[in-house]
């Protein structure tokens, strides 16, 4: 039995980066926000 995409829970994404992709990470964290299949993303900052 396969779940219809509408029904399936929202994804859950973790992101981080080192200094050199912060702007980046940013960019990438607001298209991540905007999608609806994504349910959260944490940002664990920079490792």
């Amino acid at each position: 039995m396969n779940a219809s995409p509408s029904a399936a829970p929202g994804w859950r994404i973790i992101i981080g980066n080192d200094e050199a992709g912060v702007e980046y990470k940013e960019a990438l964290k607001a298209l991540l926000e905007a999608d609806s299949r994504v349910a959260s993303v944490v940002d664990v900052g920079v490792g």
